[in-house]
């Protein structure tokens, strides 16, 4: 006959070693229930219930740690990003899912070297990972210097950004000084050589671009190329290239300078212009003058020109005589604003009256003209007295012209429009004669005609 206890042990140390394996979890009670079960029960359905109860939270838990790791790391460099993103019109509410998707790939995929945030007029604002194919008027970029993990203590030294904007000019004028400039300059690891020729092309792009940037806003800047500021005179004269190319730097300064000085025969050539008009040419042209003074006396300027002297330059001495000649100019063209705004407001209130109502206000307007002539440094002469005449007989032409309608005539308007034509006559027959009663007061006289 069998031992009727040995059932119950096999039973006892089956549990045991599946209790030892599914963990410490089990209750007293269970334990007493397993040990009277009968012996046709198999205990083995309960054990391994319990066994997928305590597997799954091992498998998850180290998976949703990474994966919250993952997102705080990602939301804070997205906040970095958005941080030095130098747009105008950008809120939250504008940043798509897929703005959000390229920017998450820029930041994790190290084989991404460039992003590109720019205004679309479809899609308000685009992340892209190439130069936009059209022009934009904003553009914010940023460049990953290498092939690392861009992390929140790194992002300064592993990713180059910046912003283009208000022009292709400006922007590219911005760049080219700030960055690549101050690179080619401040490298050490160029062949002299190479470093010598590139430079020359760098000062020429560099130079023709400022040339184009300030002409837009109609002044006059001159160019200093950082490389100058990095040597003293004395060191500066034994590289015979760099010297060359300050002589070019130079050169462009004194065509700049005498450009800026012819600009007088220029605005003469304006036939059609009147007095108001001469006024504002004298005063931007004193502008320009009083800024090309002060860029002389820059320490930037006064260093090159220190060493071209110390060097012996060719090119000094016709630079010093125009740097001189502004000075004179800028003085006579500051005399003749203080002059010719006597005429200003008489002027300004000739240009609001009828042709009928014109002659009599010209008695004024050329006595004043004679005050100029008397007292004034520059048009003391017969030929600049004469074309301010000139300029006051445009000014009477194109108000006549400008009260003379041919749709009205055309239209059938014939009492009113041959009114008006009688007044242009009038006005110009009495302006003639009040100019030439003036012209005796004139010694030597002055011949204009009206």
């Amino acid at each position: 006959m069998a031992d009727p206890r040995t059932p119950r042990t096999g039973r006892s140390s089956s549990s045991m070693s599946k209790r030892s394996i599914s963990g410490k979890g089990r209750s007293k009670s269970k334990l007493t229930s397993s040990t009277s079960a009968p012996s046709d029960l198999s205990p083995e359905v309960p054990e391994i219930a319990d066994g997928k109860t305590e597997e799954e939270p091992v498998s998850q838990v180290p998976i949703s740690d990474t994966q919250e790791e993952v997102d705080l790391y990602t939301k804070r460099l997205n906040e970095t990003f958005r941080k030095h993103l130098v747009l105008s019109g950008i809120s939250k509410e504008s940043w798509t899912d897929e703005n959000k998707r390229a920017l998450d790939k820029f930041i994790s995929d190290p084989s991404v070297r460039l992003l590109i945030v720019y205004h679309d007029p479809f899609t308000s604002p685009r992340v892209d990972f190439t130069m936009p194919t059209k022009v934009v008027d904003q553009m914010s970029y940023f460049i990953r210097i290498d092939d690392s993990m861009i992390t929140e203590d790194s992002f300064e030294s592993s990713v180059q950004f910046g912003s283009i904007k208000r022009g292709a000019i400006e922007g590219l004028l911005r760049l080219m000084n700030g960055i690549h400039a101050r690179q080619v300059t401040l490298s050490t690891t160029w062949p002299e050589i190479t470093k010598n020729n590139y430079c020359v092309n760098l000062h020429r792009l560099v130079t023709n671009v400022t040339d184009s940037r300030f002409q837009l806003l109609g002044s006059t800047v001159l160019y200093v190329p950082l490389e100058a500021l990095q040597h003293r005179p004395e060191e500066a004269i034994k590289n015979k290239y760099l010297v060359q190319r300050l002589e070019m730097v130079m050169i462009h300064w004194t065509r700049q300078i005498r450009d800026v000085l012819n600009a007088q025969e220029m605005g003469e050539m304006g036939d059609s212009s009147g007095p108001l008009e001469e006024i504002s040419f004298w005063k931007s042209r004193f502008a320009d003058l009083a800024s090309i003074s002060q860029q002389l006396q820059k320490p930037g300027v006064c260093h090159i020109q220190e060493i071209l002297q110390l060097y012996n330059s060719f090119y000094i001495p016709q630079f010093s005589k125009l740097a001189k000649h502004i000075q004179d100019c800028s003085l006579q063209a500051q005399s003749n604003i203080s002059f010719l705004s006597l005429l200003k407001e008489p002027c300004e209130e000739l240009a609001r009256l009828k042709p009928c109502e014109i002659a009599p206000k010209l008695a004024h307007i050329i006595k004043l003209i004679r005050v100029i002539w008397v007292n004034s440094s520059y048009y003391n002469t017969r030929d600049r007295v004469t074309a301010l005449f000139g300029k006051m007989s445009n000014e009477i032409i194109r108000l006549c012209c400008t009260e003379i309608s041919l749709d009205r005539i055309f239209q059938g308007y014939v009492i009113s429009s041959k009114q008006v034509l009688n007044d242009c006559i009038q006005c110009c027959l009495c302006s003639s004669v009040r100019v030439s009663r003036i012209q005796s007061a004139f010694k030597p006289p002055v011949f204009v005609s009206i």
